[in-house]
């Protein structure tokens, strides 16, 4: 912390959104955040610095802020599932873990988590893809990945706080590495790659068949969320708005609707346009009580599946069914409707 200002002064701070054992220290002016979580859970915190001198002048307030993940213990389980079609989720043994992304492809789902992405076949049968002991056995050392996509080549992308990555057979190149908390990752029709990001970067990057990369626009504001359809990305903004920018002319910016209007949540993190432009939209929370719902056409709304805990990840499959990520649990929402538990590995 730091004034070109005034002269010797006092600062003051305030925190919001910290997770309950986590606080803030400020020494010799520089502040630091430590503790021991006592939950898991996706955390958005605020430090907010301001200050006066001894002749009382002032500085103009300054706020930071970022995420904390924090990654639920794993212990060894049974594991169990409501879907008859579900016959072994215990290997690995997962325990409360925590998702950040869901993607499906030749079907086959995969889960980004932390260090890791799961798969997961049409059985319910949970493999390692990539990281320690996976099938693809490389150690990613990654937090939270937040986006996976697959281009029209079948290359694998994921991303993570702060990182973009890339695996093609069993080699894993880095886009970059200094992104802030990707909003998800989405890929269009020409195989670019657009990532939103949120906190200290309020930017959409885009990174072109020759992997070069460049901001694509100004957000304006925290993207948790995105989606693609017929090369018009859907971005889902923390505290509420839903935004469409075309993949092709980032001057395309248009608000269409504020979840914020009729439903209350800590935050929003993920979104999914189905093929008859009804909009899913997930409503986290740390305290097991967030939603997915679903956004007609005509601006109407319905809870789908409700009880969610830190819940993050949203996509189809090729028969239509919905999958929805959980910590520790992946639910399954049929075409008519139905929710099904698809995965169960809590403790």
């Amino acid at each position: 912390v730091s004034s070109t200002c005034l002269v010797s002064p006092t600062y003051n701070i305030s925190a919001s959104g910290l997770p309950n054992g986590v606080d803030y220290t400020l020494n010799n002016n520089i502040i630091s955040v430590s503790g021991t979580p006592t939950a898991a859970g996706t955390y958005n915190y605020s430090l907010t610095v301001s200050g006066t001198n001894s002749s009382s002048a002032s500085i103009t307030s300054a706020a930071i802020s970022g995420i904390i993940t924090v990654n639920a213990a794993v212990s060894s389980n049974t594991g169990s599932n409501d879907n008859s079609s579900s016959t072994n989720n215990s290997n690995p043994s997962l325990g409360n873990f925590q998702i950040g992304s869901l993607k499906f492809h030749n079907g086959s789902l995969y889960v980004g988590s932390i260090y890791k992405i799961y798969k997961i076949d049409s059985g319910g049968n949970i493999s390692t893809y990539l990281g320690s002991g996976g099938e693809i056995d490389i150690d990613i050392d990654d937090s939270l990945i937040t986006g996976i996509g697959f281009d029209s080549n079948g290359v694998m992308y994921f991303a993570s706080n702060t990182k973009l990555r890339k695996l093609v057979g069993n080699q894993i190149s880095t886009i970059y590495s200094d992104g802030s908390s990707s909003g998800g990752l989405v890929i269009n029709s020409n195989d670019e790659i657009f990532i939103p990001m949120c906190c200290s970067d309020q930017t959409m990057r885009k990174v072109d068949q020759s992997g070069n990369v460049s901001n694509f626009f100004s957000q304006g504001g925290n993207v948790y969320g995105s989606d693609i359809k017929n090369d018009i990305i859907y971005l889902q903004y923390s505290d509420g708005p839903i935004k469409t920018v075309s993949s092709l002319n980032s001057s395309s910016v248009n608000t269409i609707l504020n979840v914020s209007n009729f439903a209350t949540v800590e935050f929003n993190t993920s979104i999914k346009v189905d093929q008859n432009n009804n909009i899913y939209v997930l409503l986290s929370s740390n305290s097991q009580d967030g939603d997915l719902i679903k956004i007609a056409n005509d601006g109407s709304w319905t809870s789908i599946v409700n009880k969610l805990w830190s819940t993050r990840g949203l996509d189809f499959d090729d028969s239509g069914n919905l999958y929805v990520g959980d910590m520790g649990r992946i639910h399954k929402v049929a075409p008519d409707g139905t929710v099904s538990e698809f995965i169960n590995t809590r403790n």
